[in-house]
Formats: C-alpha cells, structure tokens, sequence
C-alpha cells in the first residue's frame, strides 16, 4: 500500500502538547512522500462562537483559514514544514466523527492519524470517543496516538 495522503486529524482541546502526533505523522509521512491534511472540526457551535467574537466588523473567516488560527493546527503545520513535508490545512464546521469519516473517504486519505488524551474510563463512557469512532467506522487503516499529558 503506497502512502499518498494522509490525514492528520488536529485535536479540539488544547490541552495536550500535540508532539506525539506531530512526531507519528512525521515519521510516516515524510518517508513515504505522503500530503498531509491537517484537519480540524468546529462543532457548530463552536464555530459560530469563534466568528461571533469578531467584532472588526471583516467578512466572517471561511473554516480553513479560522482552523490555521488554532494553536493545534499550527503545532502539526509547524512540525511538517520543519520537515520539509507538503501539506494543506483543512476546516470543517458539523458532528466531528461524520467531518473526519467524510473527509478520509472524499479525499481519498490512505491513513488517519487520530490523537487523545489521557482519560478515565468514567470519563469515555460520559463523553464517549472520537477516536474511537473514527478508528470503528474509517474507510482505511487509522493510527491512534496517545498524548501522555
């Protein structure tokens, strides 16, 4: 299986320190030659909110250029460009385990990297899990990355 695209699923909180993945994707993707989309999804509430709290009164941000703001995004966009890997960023706005599923299926993505946090059982079962999701349901082979903080 030849790598052409990858899919690099950017994390919503910013509580983790992102390198782990920034680390995974790299040393997969740079090897292989692979195009890395970083991908991050607004619930929609959530991106209704960041457009809101502009009050400069400009023309309301598209997804993509309101994901690069993000400090996740900018992590991952920051580890590929140091090495030297092309890629691209991506925003969608809806229910983020149907964005990251269309998106690996529509743009024919040869592997997703997905990441979390540490989190209690408690705590999956109450919020239940993207990655979890996404690693059941994905149309190709997922790659899951603990993040230790």
């Amino acid at each position: 299986m030849a790598l052409e695209t990858v899919l690099a699923v950017a994390q919503t909180d910013e509580s983790g320190d992102g390198h782990a993945l920034a680390d995974a994707v790299v040393d997969v993707a740079g090897p292989a030659g692979a195009t890395v989309v970083v991908l991050f999804v607004f619930p929609e509430a959530d991106y209704t909110e960041a457009v809101s709290d502009r009050d400069d009164g400009s023309v309301s941000p598209s997804p993509d250029a309101l994901a690069a703001t993000r400090e996740s995004v900018g992590r991952l966009a920051d580890a590929l460009e140091a090495a030297g890997i092309d890629h691209e960023i991506r925003g969608e706005v809806g229910d983020p385990v149907e964005r990251i599923l269309t998106e690996a299926e529509e743009g024919d993505v040869d592997l997703v990297f997905v990441g979390s946090k540490r989190r209690s059982p408690t705590g999956k079962v109450i919020f239940g899990s993207t990655a979890q999701d996404v690693m059941l349901n994905a149309p190709c082979p997922v790659v899951f990355v603990r993040e230790d903080r």
